[in-house]
């Protein structure tokens, strides 16, 4: 019997899917990984189910959110403030 006729070929595009899935997979694991170290870190426990961690991420961005709110009104007010400015001198 000939060895070559019991492996079978396999369609590149099959093996690029699931190379594609699995590098998804991996990256999904690392990144669940890292948010529950910070977990971890900033709350000196780790999560005890997926419900605190999805709170966790939701407050994080809560968090990042009114920073990025707050940058954005102050650039808002120096900008309607400069207009004012320039208003006020053209029509004098």
């Amino acid at each position: 019997m000939d060895m070559t006729s019991i492996w079978f070929h396999v369609p590149s595009y099959v093996i690029a899917f699931v190379q594609f899935v699995g590098i998804l997979a991996i990256a999904t694991c690392i990144s669940r990984g890292l948010y529950s170290l910070r977990h971890k870190i900033i709350n000196q426990a780790w999560p005890r189910n997926i419900a605190e961690f999805k709170i966790f991420q939701l407050t994080e961005e809560k968090k990042r959110l009114l920073i990025k709110i707050e940058q954005l009104e102050s650039e808002n007010m120096k900008i309607l403030d400069s207009v004012i400015h320039h208003l006020k001198e053209n029509k004098q």
